[in-house]
């Protein structure tokens, strides 16, 4: 389940932003702005290792824990470019526990593969600009109905 996303900017890049429920035990939801902050942060460090002409990002916020104590701040970075391909937009995923890239875990669960394909049809047939200005309705069982920040 997915608390309600936020479009934000880094490097002049679109970012869509999606925290998942469990985001809230390693994102501070009373300090507006953190989860695109450790975003900025990823970007910084990582920009050059991801795909070139990258048009847009999705981030997926969340938490894992390799014990049951202390979960870690998660993030898929999903990458998108050739938003007029033949089939559809090419999509590069990067997954990272902190600040540092994560290859143990899966690329993503079935329901962040489900909202993205909800944004996928959501984009089709229009211009970037026209996606980024409102985000699709995702099914009940995908959204918690409630922004993330108080």
């Amino acid at each position: 389940m997915f608390y309600n996303p936020r479009v934000s900017v880094i490097d002049n890049i679109p970012v869509i932003v999606y925290p998942s429920k469990g985001a809230e035990k390693v994102f501070d939801r009373r300090d507006a702005g953190c989860v695109e902050g450790h975003l900025r942060t990823l970007y910084d460090i990582h920009c050059k290792s991801l795909p070139p002409n990258m048009q847009f990002f999705i981030a997926i916020a969340w938490d894992h824990a390799r014990s049951s104590e202390n979960p870690d701040q998660m993030i898929d970075l999903w990458s998108y470019a050739d938003l007029d391909g033949a089939s559809g937009a090419q999509a590069y995923e990067r997954t990272f526990r902190g600040l540092e890239r994560e290859t143990t875990v899966g690329e993503c669960c079935e329901n962040a593969f489900a909202m993205l394909g909800r944004e996928s049809e959501h984009r089709r047939g229009k211009g970037l600009r026209e996606y980024l200005e409102q985000r699709p309705q995702l099914p009940e069982w995908l959204r918690i109905g409630e922004d993330f920040y108080f």
